[in-house]
C-alpha cells in the first residue's frame, strides 16, 4: 500500500462470538462486498495497528460474523471489541458511475441549482434511512442534507463539486 494511500473503515469489532475466536463486526459500509475477496484487513483500537488475516466471513443478524487467523479465543476477540477495521481505498468494490463512497464526498463544495455555493461536505454518514452529508457553510453552521436522488442534482467529481435542491433538502 502506497504511504498516503486513503485507509476507510469497513466495520468495527462488536465482541467475540463463540469459543473458536470469531467476532461479530458491525458492517459499516452498508453492504456484504467490502469484506469479500479481503484476505487481510488492519484493526485500529487506539494507538494500536495490529494486521489480521481473514479466515471467514459469515452474515449474522447482528452484523457479520468473522474468523480472523490471529484471533483463537473469546479472551483475545475481546480485546479487539471497539477495533475499527480498515482497508486501503483500492480495495473497495468498484461502485456505479452514479455511486460514491461516503469518503470520496468529503472537501467537496456544495452549491445550490442557481451556482450559490452553500458550502463543503465535511463528512457523509450512513443512517437506515438514507446516507447523509453534511456541510458547513462559511458562517460555521452545519447542515443535514439527505443523499438522495431527489436532493443531490449533480456530481462532478473532477471539479469536485456537488449541485443540490436546497428547496427539496431542507424538506426531506
Amino acid at each position: 500500500m502506497p504511504p498516503t494511500e486513503t485507509l476507510v473503515t469497513i466495520g468495527t469489532i462488536i465482541k467475540p462470538y463463540g469459543v473458536k475466536g470469531e467476532v461479530i463486526v458491525k458492517n459499516e459500509s452498508r453492504w456484504y462486498e467490502p469484506f469479500k475477496g479481503i484476505k487481510e484487513i488492519s484493526a485500529f483500537k487506539g494507538p494500536h495497528i495490529i494486521g489480521l488475516r481473514i479466515e471467514f466471513t459469515q452474515a449474522q443478524k447482528d452484523g457479520l460474523r468473522i474468523k480472523f487467523k490471529e484471533i483463537d479465543n473469546p479472551e483475545t476477540g475481546a480485546t479487539f471489541s471497539g477495533a475499527e477495521l480498515k482497508i486501503p481505498a483500492s480495495q473497495l468494490p468498484e461502485l456505479p458511475k452514479d455511486q460514491f463512497y461516503a469518503f470520496e464526498l468529503k472537501g467537496f463544495e456544495v452549491f445550490d441549482m442557481n451556482d450559490r455555493k452553500v458550502g463543503i461536505i465535511t463528512d457523509a454518514v450512513n443512517f437506515p434511512a438514507n446516507d447523509v452529508i453534511m456541510i458547513e457553510d462559511s458562517d460555521g453552521k452545519e447542515w443535514l442534507i439527505p443523499a438522495l436522488k431527489s436532493t443531490i442534482k449533480g456530481i462532478d467529481r473532477r471539479s469536485r463539486k456537488i449541485i443540490i435542491d436546497t428547496a427539496t433538502a431542507m424538506s426531506e
